[in-house]
């Protein structure tokens, strides 16, 4: 077992929390039209939104949201039509910040860099945890766990590290006083797990699966 996954469950421990009281819920929709690629680029990429949830009996019928994550997934081949998609045009069709987090990893025709093998991308658009369920092992189990779940068949995997309000209604702008800080924790976190800072004007991080952590 990975050194880092065996101290989190120490740490779950040492908060009388275990693995079984743990639960990811994946949620997703695609149309087939998606997928044969006639509806609007936008909708050619795949967001998976994902609760944390927390057990709290002994039976595990009751449980909690602690925390959320949403996740971006570009195919980069087309199966239907028999062609390579333009991620960065899809990218640019959504909302947020999902183009820089393309960009920086495509080339001029939008398709994945010969940096990476394969032609997908898993952009992890939002990580968040309640802060009273930090620094207990919970996060560093489930981030490997997204990454492994979503992340099989990608090239590459990005993310742009960005602070969140204490109850995650809103992420927190650069001007905040502690924007800078936890921006760095959260770098500091993701670097355990490969990721590298690949656009430092952008903020944009990358992880190439390719190569071990």
């Amino acid at each position: 077992m990975r050194r880092d996954i065996a101290n989190s469950i120490k740490k779950l421990v040492q908060n009388d929390l275990d693995t079984f009281m743990i639960n990811i819920s994946i949620s997703t929709s695609l149309t087939l039209s998606d997928w044969m690629g006639v509806a609007e680029p936008g909708d050619y990429a795949n967001r998976y939104l994902i609760d944390i949830e927390l057990y709290l009996d002994d039976n595990y019928e009751t449980k909690k949201v602690i925390g959320r994550s949403v996740c971006i997934y570009f195919g980069g081949f087309d199966w239907a039509n028999d062609k390579f998609k333009d991620l960065a045009e899809i990218a640019d069709s959504l909302s947020g910040s999902a183009l820089s987090a393309i960009f920086a990893v495509t080339d001029n025709n939008g398709q994945v860099i010969d940096d990476y093998m394969g032609c997908n991308v898993l952009y992890i658009e939002e990580f968040f945890l309640q802060p009273e369920y930090r620094d207990m092992g919970i996060g560093t189990m489930v981030f490997p766990l997204i990454i492994d779940i979503l992340g099989r068949d990608a090239g590459v995997i990005t993310i742009i590290p960005t602070p969140n309000e204490d109850d995650g209604s809103r992420r927190s702008e650069i001007k905040d006083p502690d924007y800078q800080f936890h921006y760095n924790q959260i770098c500091k976190f993701i670097m355990n797990y490969g990721f590298f800072c690949l656009d430092r004007g952008n903020r944009v991080w990358a992880k190439d699966t390719s190569k071990a952590d």
